[in-house]
C-alpha cells in the first residue's frame, strides 16, 4: 500500500479541511465522500476532486478505492459511523471526541480489536512538532518534576448565528466535549497518565449545553491541572506546564505553532518549527498513512486506552451538568 486512499464521512468544514490537506500530503489522497444526501455528497466530491460520492457509510466502506475511513460528523453521529465503517472492515480515524461516554469508546476499540482494523481518535495536537518539543523538556528535567498544569482553550462564537454543532445539545454542543477534549488529551499525555479524579462546573449557553466550563484535574503523582473551556469568551488558547525548577508554555497548544521554555524569568529556549500544511491535519495524516502501510492497529500517540478515559472524564462530567440529557449513559 504506497498510497493511503481516504473516504470522508461527512462535507462539513473539518471534511473540507482534511480533503485539502490530503491533497498536499505525500503518500495520501482523499477518494470518496459520504453525506446523508447524494447532492451534499456529489458537491463536495466536485470540489476535491473526489472519484465517488455516497449517501450512506457503509457503501463507502465497502468501495474497494478506499483504504481508511475519517469520520468527520458532528459528535453524536461519531460512535455510529465509526461502528458502520469498521463492521463493513475498513480502518477509521475518527475525529475527536470520539464518542459521548466511555461505554461507546470501549465498544468501539473492542469491535477494531475483533475485526483486527486500526482505530484512532484524531488528536492531532499529539503529532505536533512543538507538542513533541515540550514533551522532550519534560522528559529531559528541563522544569523539575511536573507539578501543575493550566489547560485554556476559548474563543467568542458568533452567537448570532452560531453552527449548530457548537451549540446543540443533540449534536453534543458545548464547550466541553467540543474544546475540553484538548484539554484533557494534552494534559494526560504531557503528564504520561491519564486523570484519577476530577470535579468542574459550568454555566449554560442553552439547558444541555455549556458555553463555559472549569474543570479540576488530579493525575497520579501529585500533579493537579485546571481546565478552561468556552464559546463565548475570546481568551485564546493556550497550555502551561510547571514544574519544580521552571515552566513550559506552549501557544495554541492544538497546533502549537510555538513552545518556550522558562527558568524563572528567564526565556532559556523557544521552538517555532512547523511542520504542517492545513490547520494541523497534514502531519497526523502522514503519521496515520504510516501507521496503515506498516499494518499497525492501534496508535502509541493516541491509544485507545488515552481515548477511553477521556470519553468517561467528558461523559461523567456532562451528567453531573446535565443528569436529565446524559443521565443514562
Amino acid at each position: 500500500m504506497k498510497e493511503v486512499r481516504y473516504g470522508i464521512v461527512s462535507t462539513g468544514r473539518i471534511a473540507s479541511h482534511f480533503a485539502k490537506a490530503c491533497a498536499v500530503t505525500e503518500g495520501s489522497s482523499a477518494r470518496a465522500v459520504a453525506s446523508r444526501t447524494m447532492e451534499k455528497a456529489k458537491a463536495f466530491a466536485a470540489e476535491h476532486g473526489l472519484t465517488a460520492a455516497y449517501d450512506n457509510v457503509e457503501a463507502l466502506a465497502r468501495d474497494d478505492s478506499v483504504d481508511c475511513i475519517y469520520v468527520a460528523t458532528p459528535h453524536t453521529l461519531h460512535y455510529e459511523n465509526t461502528r458502520a465503517a469498521l463492521e463493513n472492515g475498513k480502518p477509521v480515524l475518527c475525529e475527536k471526541p470520539m464518542t459521548m461516554n466511555r461505554r461507546e469508546a470501549e465498544e468501539l476499540f473492542a469491535l477494531a480489536k475483533e475485526k483486527n482494523l486500526f482505530l484512532m481518535e484524531a488528536m492531532w495536537a499529539r503529532f505536533q512538532p512543538n507538542s513533541h518539543k515540550a514533551k522532550g523538556w519534560l522528559k529531559s528535567g528541563e522544569i523539575g518534576d511536573l507539578r501543575l498544569m493550566d489547560m485554556q482553550y476559548c474563543f467568542e462564537a458568533d452567537l448570532k448565528n452560531p453552527p449548530k454543532r457548537l451549540i446543540q445539545p443533540e449534536l453534543g454542543g458545548g464547550s466541553l466535549y467540543d474544546l475540553g477534549v484538548y484539554t484533557v488529551e494534552m494534559a494526560s499525555w504531557y503528564a504520561d497518565a491519564n486523570p484519577a479524579d476530577y470535579a468542574g462546573f459550568c454555566v449554560d449557553y442553552m439547558p444541555g449545553s455549556d458555553a463555559s466550563a472549569v474543570m479540576a484535574v488530579r493525575y497520579p503523582g501529585d500533579i493537579l491541572a485546571t481546565m478552561r473551556t468556552s464559546i463565548t469568551c475570546d481568551a485564546g488558547v493556550r497550555a502551561t506546564l510547571m514544574g519544580t525548577k521552571g515552566r513550559i508554555e506552549v501557544d495554541s497548544f492544538n497546533l502549537a505553532p510555538a513552545a518556550r521554555l522558562y527558568h524563572g524569568f528567564e526565556l532559556v529556549e523557544e521552538s517555532l518549527e512547523t511542520d504542517d500544511a492545513v490547520q494541523g491535519f497534514s502531519v497526523q495524516i502522514k503519521a496515520v498513512s504510516q501507521y496503515l502501510r506498516e499494518g499497525v492497529k492501534e496508535s502509541g500517540l493516541v491509544p485507545a486506552r488515552d481515548s477511553i478515559a477521556t470519553a468517561d472524564v467528558l461523559g461523567t462530567m456532562m451528567k453531573r451538568f446535565y443528569p436529565f440529557l446524559y443521565g443514562g449513559n
